[in-house]
């Protein structure tokens, strides 16, 4: 450690510039090469580099992935301590994690009948990177998954090349939904641009060697990323209070890390730095880890203050990962300190808590990036979206500020977009109230309540109901007649989602029918699939099988594939009022319902069965019989509604 005054590091160009350096990560053709190959070949290329530098031993792509009775094998092969170790740092990172998300909050702003807010979404899927090498490193696992976890990601994957047991059942503990004993930079551009067995991240964190973090700044922008992490970093701030011993521990606790790790400490005299000096070399001497601790600490700094009135600036303008506070009275630097990535107050506090088991998190911006960001925290896994919706008193007011600025920029469409706005004409009180959709939910309030009245006062008759589960078919512009059904509860019926169908919807559920929306036009395949699982489970099922959008009285195909499908024959369905008092709806086929009490009657078909290996032309067959059949119900029934 060589030891400078103040006076001299800011004397000094070239002490100066190697205490402040940063590392800049220049191009790497290489690393380029392994990410363009994996890229470009997928899995193929994944094994091939892996193999090469001995990053693993695939034979394919089935060898990746962690299986679960691999995870139990891990357990066997770890010591019951080290699970119990493991769960309690987990407990406490995961504690400390909920504190910060508890700090944010999803609002909104009420403005001129106007809404404006702020929405905490977590991301879908993101990859934890674990380093490999000669030992495990089961705490950043802990770091990486747990606030992911916290934040309500999806799907947190860990990977960490040669991984080893410990490295297994951390991640295990973590909560990992997968883990992968991928590494490198082939590992990197795997989860950020995907391959054949593995499937694309949206960001990308942990810590890693230069060339992982190389190629971490090269998929940016594909995918996100924590930050660019470098070598690690302490630096300690101490007075005479400090115990020397406990600051020679401190640094060289970060120093075995890498060889291009540092540690600084600026202190109030040279009989302090030289006592650090002294203690730490004696513990060098005995230390498992002196080959690699020894060349750091050789290059680590030591600046002599006295009385400390510069060691803020020193250590803002360092921004180190790790800063220690060790003085007699802290509140004097407390406030003063604003670049670290994460601080550690008091003789008590030492680095590697927050490294391993305090709550904090380890992952932290090196390399003076803490003048910009923090360390990893639950807010990496989260997304703050805004929203606003805007009514029309507000829309107006904010259009002439909007056109105005829009007009100095030179964005004519921006301009436009504001004033069509500003220049429409006013929305009477009277067209707010009988709008589309307020009309449709009027609508379907007058419908409800009719319903409920025909249910209970004024039966249909119906003929030929059948006995067995089936499915009804009935034309759209006769859905009314729904009310006729009988075991509404057990019936579940796929209503279309026009607005028309909104009315009927509504009127439907109120008196017990299961409801479900789609048409063949709109969202049908979710609806239908629904509808079929409806049906297994013991339901009769009703469809309205032509609508708006389709020709007038046309069987769709659907019904059919749905009664193949389920196995539950088809029955048509009519009714019909002699009532001369409709309520008509504005659509082609004159939906409509009676208005009077006169009785309804609804007839119902013989079941069609369409066997489950029908060919397309016999489906067709099926459909048309369903259309006929529908056809000569009707004007069966208008023309013997008496006799009937």
């Amino acid at each position: 450690m060589r030891i400078i005054t103040y006076q001299e590091l800011c004397e000094n160009a070239a002490l100066s510039q190697e205490f402040y350096k940063t590392i800049e990560y220049e191009n790497n053709p290489d690393i380029d090469a392994i990410i363009a190959d994996v890229k470009t070949r997928g899995d193929s290329a994944l094994i091939d580099i892996s193999n090469k530098f001995n990053d693993g031993a695939f034979s394919s792509a089935d060898d990746f992935l962690v299986t679960q009775d691999e995870i139990k094998e891990a357990y066997n092969k770890v010591d019951k301590e080290f699970i119990h170790q493991i769960k309690i740092a987990k407990k406490n990172v995961e504690e400390f994690a909920k504190k910060q998300l508890g700090t944010l909050s999803e609002f909104s702003l009420k403005k001129s009948k106007s809404e404006l807010g702020q929405k905490i979404i977590p991301l879908e899927r993101i990859l934890a990177y674990v380093p490999g090498g000669n030992y495990p490193l089961p705490s950043s696992c802990i770091m990486t998954t747990v606030p992911a976890k916290v934040a309500g990601v999806k799907e947190v994957i860990l990977t960490s090349p040669r991984i080893k047991p410990e490295t297994i059942v951390a991640a295990d503990i973590a909560g990992a939904d997968k883990i992968y004993r991928l590494g490198g930079a082939q590992a990197i551009s795997a989860f950020a641009y995907g391959t054949e067995s593995i499937k694309q991240v949206d960001k990308i964190v942990g810590p890693g060697n230069r060339f992982v973090t190389y190629a971490k700044k090269s998929v940016y922008g594909t995918v996100d990323i924590d930050f660019l992490a470098g070598p690690s970093e302490v630096l300690i701030i101490a007075d005479g209070s400090a115990d020397p011993l406990l600051v020679a521990s401190d640094m060289l606790a970060q120093c075995e890390h890498d060889k291009d790790a540092r540690a600084y400490l600026i202190c109030n005299s040279k009989d302090f730095a030289d006592k650090v000096k002294e203690i730490a070399y004696a513990i060098l001497s005995n230390l498992e880890t002196s080959d690699i601790a020894k060349i750091s600490y050789m290059n680590s700094f030591a600046v002599v203050d006295e009385g400390l009135f510069n060691a803020c600036e020193i250590s803002n303008k360092r921004a180190p990962e790790h800063l220690e506070l060790v003085v007699a009275d802290e509140n004097k630097f407390l406030n003063k300190l604003t670049n670290y990535g994460s601080l550690f107050i008091g003789s008590w506090c030492a680095e590697v808590f927050g490294d391993y088991v305090s709550g904090t998190n380890h992952v932290l911006p090196t390399n003076s990036s803490a003048k910009y960001t923090g360390g990893l925290s639950v807010f990496d896994f989260i997304k703050i979206l805004t929203y606003q919706k805007i009514g029309e008193d507000y829309a107006r007011e904010l259009a002439k500020t909007a056109s105005y600025i829009a007009g100095k920029e030179g964005l004519y469409a921006h301009k436009a977009a504001s004033d069509f706005r500003l220049n429409r004409k006013k929305t009477k009180f009277l067209d707010k109230i009988f709008s589309k959709q307020n009309r449709t939910q009027i609508l379907a309030k007058l419908v409800t309540l009719y319903f409920q009245f025909k249910r209970h006062f004024y039966y249909c008759k119906n003929i030929n109901y059948p006995k067995d589960k089936c499915i009804f078919a009935l034309w759209h512009a006769h859905q009314c007649g729904l009310y006729a059904l009988e075991e509404r509860e057990k019936t579940t019926v796929m209503i279309s989602n026009s607005a028309d169908g909104e009315i009927i919807a509504q009127a439907g559920a109120a008196m017990g029918l299961n409801v479900v929306r789609g048409s063949h036009n709109r969202k049908g395949a979710a609806a239908t699939i629904e509808m079929i699982n409806a049906i297994k489970a013991g339901n009769n099922g009703a469809i309205t099988i032509d609508g708006p959008r389709g020709p007038k009285h046309k069987v769709k195909k659907g019904i059919v594939e749905v009664a193949r499908l389920t196995g539950a024959p088809i029955v048509p369905m009519s009714w019909y009022s002699p009532s001369p008092f409709f309520l008509k709806f504005k659509t082609w086929d004159e939906f409509c319902f009676p208005l009077n009490c006169i009785k309804m009657k609804a007839i119902y078909g013989d079941p069609i069965y369409v066997p489950l290996n029908a060919t397309d032309e016999e489906l067709e067959g099926y459909r048309l019989k369903v259309e006929n059949e529908l056809k000569k119900l009707y004007a069966n029934l208008t023309a013997n509604f008496k006799n009937l």
